[in-house]
C-alpha cells in the first residue's frame, strides 16, 4: 500500500468516526483509546490485541451496545463494497444467529478471503464474475442450513455423537466452497486474460443453486426426528456438488464452450420438478432400507443358499 493511499484510509478510518453501513453504525475505537478503559465495558489492551482493533455498536443515541474483536479492514471492506450481498453478510457477522464453532470460524475465513484485500489470503478470491455466486453460497447457509443444525443442537442432550455428525455436516458445506477456493487463482488469472467463459461461470453458479434447493427441501421436510438421516442427505448432497465441481465444471481439462453451452440449454428447459427428484430419492432410500432390513433378518446359516 502506498504512502498516500495509508493517509487517506487513516483518515477515512480516524477514532471516534461513525461508519454508516444501512444496517446500523458502528464507531472505529482505536487501540489508543483503551488504555484508559474509558468506555464501560470495553475490555483493557493486554498482549496479542496490537494488531487488532476494536469496534463497538451505536444505536441512536447509546453508545457501546457490544464489544467485538475484529480486523479493522475487513469491516472496513465489507462496509464500503458494492457486491451483491455484502451488507446482508455483514449484519449476520455484527449479529450472528448463533455461536457455532463450525460456523464462527470458517465463515470469518470466508469473509476475509472474499472482502479483506490487505490479507495474505485474499490471492484465493474468486474472480467477479463468481463473486455473487459465493456471496449467496455463504448467506444460504447462515439463513437455512445453520438455524436447521442449531435447532439439532440445541436438542443434543449431550450426544457427542450426534454433535460430531452436525459438525460434520456444516463442515461438508463449507467444502462445497473450499473445492472453489482451490481453483480460483486459476480462475482469476484467466478471467484477467478474458479467458473465462461466462459459460463456465452460469454453469457453476447452477451447480451451487442445485445444492441449495436441494438442501432447502431436506430441511422443509425434516421432521427432526433422526439426526443420522437428516445428516447422510445433506452430506450426500453436499458430496456430489462436490465431485461435479472439482471433476467436471472447474477441471482444466473442461474447454468445450460448445458442451457448456448445450448443458445450459437442457438446464433452461421447463420439465424438472424437484419435488418428483426427490420422492424417487427418498422410494429408493425406502426400498434400500427394506431390503437391508430383510438381509439382516435372514439367518447366517440360510444367506448363502
Amino acid at each position: 500500500m502506498s504512502l498516500e493511499a495509508s493517509k487517506r484510509q487513516t483518515t477515512k478510518w480516524q477514532p471516534g468516526r461513525v461508519i454508516h453501513t444501512g444496517i446500523r453504525s458502528f464507531e472505529y475505537v482505536g487501540l489508543p483509546h483503551m488504555r484508559g478503559n474509558t468506555v464501560p465495558g470495553l475490555p483493557s489492551p493486554s498482549a496479542g490485541l496490537s494488531s487488532r482493533h476494536y469496534i463497538y455498536i451505536c444505536t441512536s443515541s447509546v453508545i457501546k451496545i457490544q464489544i467485538w474483536q475484529a480486523p479493522i479492514h475487513l469491516l472496513q471492506s465489507m462496509a464500503t463494497s458494492t457486491t451483491s450481498y455484502n451488507t446482508q453478510l455483514l449484519a449476520r457477522y455484527l449479529n450472528p444467529s448463533s455461536r457455532l464453532p463450525t460456523t464462527t470460524r470458517p465463515f470469518t475465513q470466508l469473509l476475509t478471503i472474499l472482502y479483506d484485500p490487505t490479507h495474505s489470503s485474499s490471492r484465493f478470491c474468486p474472480p467477479s464474475p463468481l463473486f455473487p455466486t459465493v456471496e449467496s453460497h455463504l448467506l444460504f447457509y447462515l439463513t437455512d442450513l445453520e438455524p436447521h443444525l442449531a435447532a439439532y443442537h440445541a436438542n443434543l442432550n449431550g450426544n457427542k455423537r450426534h454433535e460430531h455428525l452436525l459438525n460434520q455436516c456444516a463442515h461438508d458445506f463449507w467444502l462445497s466452497v473450499d473445492i472453489m477456493a482451490a481453483h480460483w487463482t486459476v480462475l482469476r488469472d484467466r478471467h484477467r486474460a478474458r479467458l473465462l467463459r461466462q459459460s463456465q461461470c452460469e454453469l457453476v453458479a447452477a451447480a451451487l443453486q442445485a445444492l441449495q434447493a436441494e438442501v432447502r427441501s431436506i430441511i422443509s421436510s425434516d421432521r427432526m426426528e433422526d439426526v443420522e438421516a437428516f445428516v447422510e442427505k445433506v452430506k450426500t448432497a453436499c458430496k456430489r456438488t462436490r465431485v461435479l465441481l472439482e471433476n467436471f465444471l472447474l477441471s482444466p481439462k473442461l474447454r468445450s464452450e460448445r458442451i457448456e453451452v448445450l448443458l445450459l440449454q437442457y438446464l433452461r428447459e421447463d420439465g424438472v420438478n424437484l419435488d418428483v427428484v426427490m420422492g424417487l430419492e427418498r422410494a429408493g432410500e425406502e426400498k434400500d432400507r427394506a431390503v437391508r432390513e430383510y438381509e439382516e433378518s435372514v439367518p447366517f446359516s440360510l444367506r448363502d443358499i
